[in-house]
């Protein structure tokens, strides 16, 4: 009988000993697991800043460009339309310098 109890007392001191040496190596593993999450959310901050900005610098661009086509179209359109209405204005205008020149008010 007291064979067994000192097999018990030993195997408790095994088991013991060996959940002591898993729970200072699980410590450890979650340790390293912290600082491999702290280096990875670095540099994937820093790989998306990076991609942020280039994406920021290629929107502006485009808008940039649009905005100019945009601006050189609206231009043209405003161009042809001002040609259009100056193009029978003359008639009108020799009216109005008649007017003020000869100060007839029949031509109003």
């Amino acid at each position: 009988m007291d064979e067994i109890l000192k097999t018990v007392a030993a195997a408790e001191e095994a088991a013991a000993k060996i959940k002591s040496e898993a729970s200072a190596e699980a410590a450890k593993i979650a340790a390293e697991a912290a600082l491999k999450a702290a280096d990875i959310k670095t540099s994937t901050e820093e790989s998306l800043k990076g991609y942020r900005e280039t994406a920021l610098k290629e929107a502006e661009s485009r808008f940039e460009a649009r905005t100019q086509e945009a601006l050189k179209r609206e231009r043209e359109a405003n161009a042809a339309y001002a040609d259009e209405i100056l193009r029978g204005s003359d008639k009108r205008v020799g009216t109005i310098v008649r007017r003020i020149c000869d100060g007839d008010s029949r031509h109003a």
